[in-house]
C-alpha cells in the first residue's frame, strides 16, 4: 500500500496524474565535479504541504537513487532558512532548534553537531546547491513520502494539528472507509481519568509498537519517565496524545495501519521544541471506538488500548506467540510489526508471512555504503509497516523497512562492513550479521587506482582513473561468477578514496590486495615516450612477510608471470617501490602497471573492450594461482 499524507481531491490527484504521465523526459545538460553530465528521466513533481512547489530555478533529480533537490528554493518554503558558508563549502539548513550542516562532495553531514552519514553527498550543479531531499526531510521532522507511480514526492510539515486538518486522507483506496462521525458513532474516550503530571527530566521518545508485536495495544516509548501526558479528541474522529517535556529521537513517522477496526492511521511528530518540547501522537480512529490510555508505573511507556477485539490476533481472540526476545526499550521510529532484532544472539528476525521463506529474499550488499539490503517479493507493507529499528551495536546501527517499487524492501544499516548468515525455521526468518572473514574463506580486495579529481596518467585519449575501474569491474564480475573467493572493491564509482584508507580497506577486510594502474613515460617533461612498453607489478616488504602465509614479493612474482602469459605483455619484472597503499595494507599486496598509455600500441589495445578482459581475465589467473599457495593465516 502506498502512503499518501494529502488529502488532494479526486480531481487534482486525477489531473496531476495526467500531467506526469504525458510529461515527457527532462533533458538536461548538468555541470558537476568539473565534468559535463547529460541527464534524462521522467520528471519529479514536488508537493510541499499539499501544494505542487514553485518557483525552484533547478529541478528536482535522481542521483544514484537519491532525489536531490535545491536547498534554499525548497526547504524556505518549509520554514527552515538556509545558509551558504562558501569558505567550508558547507550549506546549513535550520528549523526551529534543528541543525543539519553539509559538506560539498562529503557523505558525512552534522546534525545538531552529531556526525552522520548520508548515502549520497550533497552537490554543486549547475551552480545550484543540490541536496538529498529525504536526509535532510527526515532530519527536520518533515513527513517524506515517494508514488513512484506518478513520480512525485511529497513533503509534509506535521509539526502541528493543524497542518494535519485536511490531509487525514492517508491512503485509504485499500482501507475500510472509517464510519461517519455522528454523535452515536464517535470514538468514546473509556480512560480511568486524567494521567497525574509530575517533573522529570526530558525524555526521548524511541519508538511505537503496534498491535501484532506485543498486544492489542499501541505503545508509545520513551527513554526515561515522561513528565505530563495530556489526551484530545477531536470532532472529526482524530485522537491525539501531547507528551510533554519530550523529544522525538528518530524523527517523523506517519503510516496507514490495515486490519485493525479500532485505527486506521497513525502519526507521531515533534510538535514543539521551545517553550517546551512537546511529541504529539495523532491516532484516526473508526467510528464507534472505545479507547483508554494508560501510562506506565516507571512512566516510560504510554499505552493506547481498545475495548474491540483485534482481528490480527486471529478469529479465536488467542494470543499470537511470544515473538523473538526485544531489549526492554526497544527504539522504533515509525510503525513496525512483526520484524525485531534478538539481542542475545545478535540478529535481526522477521515474522513468516503468507508462505514467505528465506529463499524468496532478494540480497543487495551495497557494502560501500555500509548497506544491506534485503527485498520481500511484493508490498508487506500491511504486515511489517514502515519505519526504523535503531540497534546500535557494534555491528548494526538499525534496520530501515520500507515500501519501495512496490515490494518491501528490509535495510540493515551498519556500522562496518558485515556478512551475513541467512537461516529460518517454522516462525522466523533470521538475518545474523557477522565479520566476512568469519564467513568467507578467501577474500580479495581489489583497488582500483586514482579516481574522480585524481585523473592518474592520461595518453592518447585514455584517462588512467576509468580504464583502472573498468578493468576492476570486469575482474570483479569474474571472481562473483567464479564463486571461488569473496571480492570488495574500494571503489565501485569515480570516486577517490584516501590512499591510507584503501591499504587499510585491504588489511581490515580482505586477505589480498590487488591495486589496478596503468602507466606513462615521458623522455622530457611533457614529451612521451613512445618506446617504453610492458607489464609491471609492485610489492613493498613487511616485518610480517613470514607470518601471513605468504609474501607480497611472492604474490608480485605470480601475478606478473600470469598477467605477461595472459596480455603477450613485455616482462618489466617485478618491482619494490614505498607505495601508500602497499605500504598501509597488512596482507600480501601488489601493484600492477597493466601498460603505457604513451604507447600508441599499448594505448590502442588498452582503448578496446577485449583487450581489458584480456587485463581483467589475466588478473583474476593470478589471483587463483596466488591463493592456490596461500591459505589466509588470520
Amino acid at each position: 500500500m502506498k502512503i499518501k499524507t494529502l488529502a488532494l481531491s479526486a480531481l487534482f490527484i486525477a489531473a496531476l496524474a495526467g500531467r506526469l504521465q504525458a510529461a515527457a523526459d527532462v533533458k538536461l545538460k548538468l555541470v558537476y565535479d568539473g565534468r559535463n553530465h547529460e541527464y534524462s528521466a521522467p520528471p519529479i513533481t514536488l508537493i510541499i504541504n499539499g501544494r505542487p512547489a514553485d518557483g525552484l530555478k533547478m529541478p528536482p533529480i535522481i542521483m544514484d537513487g537519491s532525489t536531490l533537490v535545491p536547498a534554499r528554493d525548497v526547504f524556505e518554503q518549509l520554514g527552515a532558512s538556509v545558509s551558504w558558508n562558501a569558505e567550508a563549502q558547507a550549506v546549513e539548513v535550520t528549523k526551529a532548534e534543528r541543525v543539519i550542516s553539509l559538506k560539498i562532495n562529503e557523505t558525512q553531514a552534522r546534525v545538531d553537531g552529531a556526525a552522520v552519514s548520508m548515502s549520497i553527498p550533497p552537490k554543486i550543479i549547475n551552480d545550484k546547491t543540490m541536496i538529498p531531499l529525504r536526509f535532510v526531510a527526515d532530519n527536520l521532522g518533515f513527513l517524506v513520502n515517494w508514488d513512484g507511480e506518478r513520480r512525485a514526492v511529497y513533503i509534509d510539515d506535521v509539526s502541528d494539528v493543524s497542518a494535519l486538518g485536511d490531509k487525514s486522507d492517508l491512503a485509504k483506496e485499500d482501507a475500510p472507509p472509517p464510519a461517519p462521525a455522528s454523535a452515536d458513532l464517535a470514538p468514546k474516550d473509556a480512560s480511568a481519568g486524567e494521567i497525574k503530571a509530575e517533573t522529570h527530566p526530558d525524555a526521548n521518545i524511541t519508538g511505537l509498537q503496534t498491535p501484532g508485536v506485543t498486544d492489542n495495544t499501541y505503545k508509545i516509548i520513551a527513554d526515561g519517565p515522561v513528565s505530563k501526558v495530556t489526551k484530545n479528541l477531536l470532532g472529526d474522529n482524530r485522537m491525539y496524545i501531547d507528551i510533554y517535556g519530550a523529544a522525538l529521537l528518530l524523527g517523523t513517522s506517519g503510516s496507514p495501519i490495515e486490519n485493525d477496526p479500532n485505527v486506521i492511521s497513525v502519526r507521531v511528530a515533534q510538535n514543539q521544541t521551545s517553550p517546551e518540547k512537546i511529541v504529539r501522537a495523532v491516532f484516526e480512529l473508526r467510528g464507534g471506538t472505545e479507547y483508554y490510555i494508560s501510562l506506565s508505573e516507571d512512566r516510560k511507556i504510554i499505552t493506547v488500548g481498545f475495548s474491540h477485539a483485534n482481528p490480527v490476533l486471529g478469529a479465536d481472540n488467542a494470543e499470537p506467540a511470544a515473538p523473538a526476545p526485544l531489549p526492554s526499550y526497544p527504539q522504533v521510529s515509525g510503525v513496525l510489526s512483526h520484524i525485531g532484532y534478538d539481542y542475545e544472539n545478535r540478529r535481526v528476525y522477521i515474522e513468516k508471512t503468507s508462505g514467505l521463506s528465506a529463499a524468496d529474499l532478494a540480497e543487495n550488499d551495497d557494502y560501500l555504503s555500509l548497506r544491506y539490503e534485503l527485498t520481500l517479493p511484493g508490498d508487506f507493507s500491511a504486515y511489517f509497516g514502515q519505519g526504523r529499528y535503531a540497534i546500535g551495536d557494534s555491528y548494526l546501527s538499525g534496520v530501515t523497512i520500507e515500501a519501495r517499487g512496490g515490494k518491501t524492501v528490509v535495510t540493515m544499516n551498519e556500522a562496518r562492513i558485515l556478512a551475513y548468515n541467512l537461516s529460518e525455521d517454522e516462525r522466523n526468518i533470521y538475518v545474523k550479521p557477522v565479520l566476512p572473514k568469519e564467513k568467507y574463506p578467501r577474500i580479495v580486495v581489489i583497488d582500483p587506482g586514482h579516481g574522480a579529481e585524481a585523473p592518474g596518467t592520461m595518453g592518447n585519449g585514455l584517462i588512467e582513473r576509468e580504464v583502472n575501474l573498468d578493468v576492476a569491474q570486469r575482474l570483479h564480475s569474474l571472481i562473483e561468477s567464479g564463486g571461488k573467493i569473496k571480492v570488495y572493491s574500494t571503489r565501485l564509482t569515480d570516486v577517490n578514496p584516501g590512499l591510507e584508507e584503501r591499504g587499510v580497506f585491504g588489511t581490515n577486510y580482505g586477505d589480498l590486495f590487488v591495486s589496478i594502474h596503468n602507466n606513462y613515460a615521458e623522455v622530457s617533461p611533457g614529451v612521451a615516450n613512445t618506446e617504453v612498453r610492458g607489464t609491471e607489478t609492485y610489492y613493498y616488504p613487511h616485518d610480517n612477510d613470514n607470518t601471513i602465509g605468504i609474501s607480497s614479493e611472492a604474490a608480485a612474482g605470480i601475478m606478473q608471470t600470469a598477467l605477461v602469459s595472459g596480455l603477450g605483455s613485455y616482462d618489466r619484472q617485478v618491482r619494490t617501490n614505498s607505495y601508500v597503499v602497499l605500504m598501509k595494507a597488512q596482507v600480501p599486496a601488489v601493484l600492477c602497471e597493466l601498460g603505457f598509455f604513451s604507447n600508441p600500441e599499448e594505448a590502442a589495445k588498452l582503448a578496446s573492450s577485449e583487450y581489458r578482459d584480456k587485463c581483467a581475465a589475466a588478473l583474476y589467473d593470478g589471483i587463483l594461482k596466488i591463493f592456490a599457495q596461500y591459505s589466509p593465516r588470520r
